[in-house]
């Protein structure tokens, strides 16, 4: 191989990195819902922002293969 492209760990890291994302910002949308109990909103909130983290978290670690 010629060495340009991410290895299995690059592609494992930049997998947990959207998971983890997605799941925190999940997570802690729906943990503020638990306190204010205003279930869904805060989830679907927090569940954007962590899409949004996942895609800019994704985007600079995929950028060095580009």
């Amino acid at each position: 191989m010629s060495g340009r492209g991410p290895g299995l760990s690059d592609v494992f890291t930049i997998g947990i990195a959207l998971a983890a994302n997605l799941v925190l910002g999940f997570g802690l949308g729906w943990c503020v819902d638990l306190l204010f109990d205003s279930y869904p909103i805060f989830a679907f909130v927090g569940f954007g922002l962590g899409l949004i983290t996942a895609g800019v978290t994704v985007y600079r670690l995929s950028r060095r293969y580009m």
